[in-house]
């Protein structure tokens, strides 16, 4: 979605970075929050269910891939 995640930046587990977001250098991205914007800032803390939702969705896109790799879908 078209997100920059410079060097040495760390997204934690359960942390979103909008489309079009800029992680600058060296920074963290805590655990369960959504950051926007260039450079990337907090707007909001996430829930579990907001997590949750959002690991659903990356494994649906894992098992695609899987998927079309068995069929050779270029």
């Amino acid at each position: 979605m078209g997100a920059s995640v410079l060097n040495g930046a760390v997204v934690e587990e359960g942390a979103l970075v909008a489309a079009g977001a800029v992680v600058s250098e060296n920074k963290v991205v805590k655990a369960n929050t959504l950051v926007a914007g260039v450079p990337a800032k907090p707007i909001r803390d996430l829930t579990e269910e907001n997590v949750s939702q959002a690991k659903e969705g990356a494994l649906h896109y894992v098992k695609k891939s899987s998927a079309y790799k068995e069929q050779n879908v270029m």
